[in-house]
This record gives C-alpha cells, sequence and structure tokens, in this order.
C-alpha cells in the first residue's frame, strides 16, 4: 500500500539538517521533516527529540503529576502544551476528522484475549457499552469516564489491546490524558506489546489534552519501535503540529508520506493545509493544496475551506476568490464557512463590494447568514469606513433572528469612532455588561478612541480605569488614545501622568525591559518611537495649558533620552502638583 516516489518527485529531495529522529532501524525511515522547497523554504526546527531510551518515554504521566504540583517535566516537554486560543472564530475552517476511525481501529492485528467467564464476559460488554454509548453521545463528562475506567481496573479487565484502544480513546475524548497514557505505561509493562491500534490512540489523547510535544515524542517512538505506523498515525501527527503551530513539520511529515510512507488521502491534506493555515503560512498552504492536486487527490469542502481561511488570515482576496470560483466549478457546494473566509479576505483587502456581492450570493444559494458571517461583512465595511452600510448590516441582525456577541460589539465600536457616535458606543459597552460578555482590550481602545474623538476625556479616563476590574492591563494603543483624549482637551497634568505610566511600562518598572501586556501587542523600538510621539503630544498640552516651561523641560528630557530624567521630571511635576492642591 505504500507509494515510493521518485527521486525527481518535488517532495523527495531531503534537506541537510532535516532528520531530527534517530533512525532505531536499518529500514526505519527517520522522523525528520522533508519536504520540497517549494513547501518549506525554511524548517527552522525539527521535531521534538523522543527521549534516547523507550524506559524514559514512560515518565509522561509522572511528569503531568509532577507538574500539577508545581515541579519539573521532562526536557521535551518542559514547554508545556500551548495556551489555548481566546476565542477561536467560527469563521475558521472546521476541524478535519483526524482519527476518523481510530478509535474503532482495534482489529485482527491485536492480540487475541483469554477466554473469560461467562459472568466476567457481561460485565465486560456491559461497562464497554456505557463507555462507547455515552461518551458519544455527549451524555458521559470526564467524571462519568474515569468512573468506567477505574471499574475496569478493579475487575482486571484490560489486558486485552483492543480494550486498550478503546479505553484510551474515551479517555482522550474526555481530556484525561494523564490517564490515557498511564493506561499506555501498564499495557507496556504486561505481556502486551502496544501495537500501531495503541499507539494511533495514545497521540490522539495527548494531542486532545493540548500536549502537542508528548503527541509528537509518541510518534517518534512509533517510529523506532516499527510498529507501522499508517495514515491515522500520521494525521495524529500532523494535528499535534498544527495545534503547536508548528505548520512547518506537519509539511515535513507530508514529505515523508509521498517519499514512500502511508498514502496521503484528502484528510491528511486538509489537516496540513489547516496547520499552515493556523501558523499563517498562507503561501505554503496554497502550495500543498497544488501538491494534492498534482497527487490526484481530489479537495473535499474541508480543503477548499482550510486553504481559504489561510488566504483570509493572509489578506490574498484575490487568491481566496479564485478558490471559491474553482470550488464551484468543481461542483463543490460552499458552506456558510466558506463565504465567511472570503468575506474577511475582501475586507482585509478594503473590496467592499465584492464583500457585500458575497454575502448577497450566499443567501441567494439557500444559506442563512450566521453572526460569524455578519460580523465579517461588518468588519469589510468597518474597514472601507462605510459607517451607513455597517450600521444597516447591524441593524439587520435582529431580523435574522441573531444575538450581538463581544465581537460585534467590539467592531461596532469602532464603526462609532468613525460616525463619531459615541453615545452607541455607550450604550454597546453596556450592551457588553447587561449581556455578562466580557469585553476584551480591543473594546476597551476602540472605546477610548471614540470617547478621544467625541471630547470625552473624563469618560476616557473612567474606562482607562475600569480595566482593572475587568482583568486588563492598558497597551500602548490604549495609552495613545487617552493621552489623545486629554491632550485635546488642555489636560497637562492628566497628559503629563498618562506619559508617565506608558514610559514605565515601556522601560518596565525596575528597567529591565517593557512590560509583558505591551511585548505582547509591540515590539519595543516601536514602543520607544511611539513613546517620543506621544511625550510631542503631551508636550503641545502643556503649553496649550499655559505651562510652557514644563513643555520645554519634557522637550529637553526626551532630547536626552535618560530614563532617568524622564522619570525625575514626571515626579517633580507630581510633587508640584500635589503642592498646587
Amino acid at each position: 500500500q505504500h507509494r515510493p516516489r521518485s527521486a525527481s518527485s518535488p517532495l523527495a529531495a531531503r534537506r541537510p539538517g532535516s532528520d531530527v529522529g534517530a533512525d532505531a532501524g536499518g529500514g526505519q525511515m527517520a522522523l525528520g521533516a522533508s519536504c520540497s522547497s517549494r513547501l518549506a523554504p525554511k524548517l527552522s526546527r525539527g521535531l521534538p527529540a523522543p527521549p534516547a531510551q523507550s524506559s524514559r518515554c514512560r515518565r509522561w504521566c509522572s511528569a503531568a503529576e509532577l507538574s500539577a504540583a508545581g515541579g519539573p517535566g521532562p526536557s521535551w516537554a518542559s514547554g508545556g502544551p500551548p495556551a489555548a486560543a481566546a476565542s477561536a472564530s467560527d469563521s475558521a475552517p472546521a476541524a478535519p476528522p483526524l482519527l476518523e476511525g481510530a478509535d474503532e481501529q482495534a482489529s485482527g492485528d491485536a492480540r487475541p484475549s483469554q477466554p473469560r467467564r461467562p459472568a466476567a464476559d457481561a460485565g465486560r460488554k456491559a461497562l464497554f457499552k456505557r463507555l462507547h454509548s455515552e461518551l458519544h453521545s455527549g451524555r458521559a463528562g470526564p467524571a462519568d469516564v474515569r468512573q468506567v475506567v477505574d471499574e475496569l481496573r478493579r475487575r482486571s479487565l484490560l489486558h486485552d489491546p483492543r480494550d486498550v484502544v478503546v479505553t484510551i480513546s474515551a479517555l482522550g475524548r474526555a481530556k484525561l490524558w494523564q490517564e490515557a497514557l498511564a493506561l499506555l505505561n501498564e499495557l507496556e509493562r504486561s505481556s502486551s506489546e502496544p501495537n500501531v491500534f495503541v499507539y494511533n490512540a495514545s497521540i490522539s489523547a495527548a494531542d486532545r489534552g493540548q500536549q502537542w510535544q508528548i503527541a509528537l515524542a509518541l510518534f517518534g517512538e512509533a517510529l523506532r519501535r516499527a510498529v507501522g505506523p499508517d495514515e491515522v498515525t500520521y494525521n495524529a501527527a500532523v494535528s499535534a503540529c498544527s495545534r503547536g503551530a508548528r505548520w512547518d513539520l506537519a509539511v515535513g511529515l507530508l514529505g515523508q508520506m509521498q517519499k514512500g510512507g502511508p498514502k496521503a488521502s484528502v484528510v491528511t491534506y486538509s489537516a496540513v493545509i489547516s496547520a499552515c493555515e493556523k501558523g499563517r503560512a498562507w503561501a505554503q498552504a496554497l502550495a500543498v493544496f497544488q501538491s494534492m492536486l498534482e497527487d490526484g487527490i481530489v479537495p473535499d469542502r474541508i480543503a477548499y475551506n482550510a486553504a481559504i481561511s489561510a488566504c483570509s488570515k493572509g489578506a490574498q482576496s484575490t487568491q481566496a476568490a479564485e478558490l471559491l470560483a474553482q470550488m464551484q466549478a468543481k461542483a463543490t457546494k460552499p458552506d456558510t464557512t466558506t463565504y465567511t473566509a472570503v468575506i474577511d479576505a475582501c475586507g482585509q483587502g478594503h473590496h467592499w463590494r465584492s464583500a457585500l456581492a458575497l454575502f448577497g450570493e450566499m443567501q441567494r444559494g439557500g444559506l442563512a447568514p450566521t453572526l460569524v458571517s455578519t460580523n465579517a461583512a461588518i468588519s469589510a465595511l468597518r474597514r472601507s469606513g462605510r459607517v451607513d452600510l455597517a450600521m444597516d448590516m447591524f441593524r439587520s441582525l435582529e431580523a435574522q433572528s441573531l444575538q450581538p456577541d463581544a465581537v460585534t460589539c467590539t467592531t461596532m465600536i469602532t464603526v462609532c469612532a468613525l460616525g463619531q457616535h459615541w453615545e452607541l458606543a455607550l450604550s454597546m459597552m453596556a450592551a457588553m455588561a447587561d449581556d455578562a460578555l466580557r469585553p476584551d482590550i480591543l473594546a476597551f481602545n476602540a472605546f477610548v478612541g471614540v470617547c478621544r474623538d467625541a471630547s470625552q476625556w473624563q469618560r476616557a479616563l473612567l474606562t482607562l480605569g475600569e480595566l482593572p476590574r475587568h482583568g486588563l492591563s492598558p497597551i500602548s494603543a490604549t495609552y495613545k488614545a487617552a493621552i489623545g483624549a486629554v491632550a485635546a482637551a488642555a489636560r497637562w497634568v492628566e497628559a503629563l501622568h498618562l506619559l508617565g505610566e506608558y514610559s514605565c511600562a515601556v522601560h518596565g518598572a525596575s528597567g529591565a525591559g517593557p512590560s509583558a501586556a505591551l511585548l505582547a501587542w509591540d515590539a519595543q523600538a516601536a514602543l520607544l518611537e511611539d513613546l517620543t510621539l506621544q511625550s510631542g503630544i503631551v508636550s503641545r498640552a502643556c503649553h496649550d495649558g499655559g505651562r510652557p516651561e514644563v513643555a520645554q523641560r519634557l522637550v529637553e528630557s526626551v532630547r536626552e533620552g535618560s530614563r532617568a530624567a524622564w522619570r525625575a521630571e514626571f515626579r517633580a511635576t507630581g510633587a508640584e502638583v500635589a503642592g498646587s492642591e
């Protein structure tokens, strides 16, 4: 079933240094990232190297316990799982069914179990039926799954690898990855040797538990043990690469499959394209899509959606529209996810007419607009400054029986800034509080900007003071909007105070560097440039407020570029203001 590639194939060429896993056997292929230059021009790093000895690979469960207790984990998992996305956009393509059939893969290759007594066999069947039916129906939670697994352990019913596969899969679906890998550990200590189906379920469990590094380490161990990794194994590893934002490794795994591994299917290609999309590597996503066509694989809707979404995140509206046209020509019916991604791409390219045309085409095709697609259309109109049309689109939500969410309100607040409707922006912020929608820092930044443009400096300062109550810290855009609001009103004292806070945030309270909140959004060089610009705005406010001497001292301290001079000026001015009060 393996399909060897010729040496002339675009994906057959190996890159120097791309092998990152040890070759456990003479014919065993290494776990490296090998792909063509057009798919991955630069593979920065290889897959996390599995432990040198298999006994070390059995430490993941104890490592998880140590991590929970605050202790160190193994070196190959020291980074821990990546943080979950704050809000996964519904406009992203649906995740491909990477492990379809993995839960039921335990079949003839598994070692047959010993004959069971009728009563024990009946109890076993009842437990596994409960484990399978309740989990797939959504009625079972982690506690229910753990209870059934504990009962299976108590009755010593987990000796057959086929039963272990079903149990590990159930634990993985319940996000109980520690228990799943502990079960793999128990199987390895017994007389049974884990097969490819056990590894597939284990890799999936680690991936579902956000443990992408452990999932890749398990994949490396499966390669070294020569258990015969199949397409499901590779798909699970690609999913882990996607979760870890390592599109380069996902492309490398695809290159391995094309060089002689298991035949890649449309599911595999969709997963690799999705990994590129998550890594905002739109060019690589399109290259993988083209490679799929060259291999004679017919893309399905999931593959198209992943490629279009990658173009959307890369603001490539032309490529997104071409993919949509190609999709329709191939009689592959687009869904709302498809249209939403293309509308978003058009919006980023300031093609608001195309975005509206697609929104109408979606409705004429029998697809009802979703909140996500409507948000994308409103955002497209906002980017092009079409305030009136954006307002009309927002009002259409009620006719569509759609309830605005935090994204809708944040976008509409920025629309209000363009149209100088600060009262409407205020009602949006109030509506978010009433509907228990947690506004993020973008919503607050937009509202402070509206207050600045409406000369509502008091409201801007009040909003800035509310950030800690919401667990938020101001970023550079927050400070700039607030400084602009008070400076426009010649409130030089407040402006100087905000500039001092901004300076301390940029340089760090101890002088060690910018604060974490600011570093998450801007580079330090850009922050310092912004700080210099804001000092000019504050200096003008001081001059307009009748304090030219303060403005002059501020200009001199900025020219000197001394952090100590900045802080001394802020302290001196603060003491002067306090004395006058």
